[in-house]
């Protein structure tokens, strides 16, 4: 029984998650898996362009591109971008999400 919300980090470094870090991967997408089976609402944590993107391209290598655009407008899935820098990371991952062929809505934007 899934209930309440949780906060999930979902880099992958040495020190969480190092078998995923020495993998190449940028992010920890089974962390983010199970906390989707055990919580009403999952805060995705990333802090920078490169986390945000590889959750998106691995959502899409598994034809699960329209599941991630409905947790999110759902949302049961809220990304939560925490870095202090200036910089725009969701700007680029947008695009990756509208170049999956998403339609409907709000023409494939989130």
């Amino acid at each position: 029984m899934r209930s309440g919300a949780t906060f999930v980090p979902v880099e992958a470094w040495h020190y969480n998650s190092p078998e995923v870090k020495h993998g190449g991967h940028w992010t920890d997408v089974g962390l983010l898996a199970e906390a989707l089976l055990y919580y009403d609402k999952v805060y995705l944590g990333f802090k920078n362009e490169e986390e945000l993107a590889e959750i998106i391209d691995r959502f899409k290598a598994s034809g699960a591109a329209d599941d991630l655009v409905d947790l999110i407008r759902d949302r049961v899935l809220v990304p939560y971008y925490y870095a202090c820098n200036a910089s725009r990371p969701e700007a680029r991952a947008v695009e990756r999400l509208e170049s999956s062929g998403r339609r409907g809505g709000a023409g494939g934007r989130l």
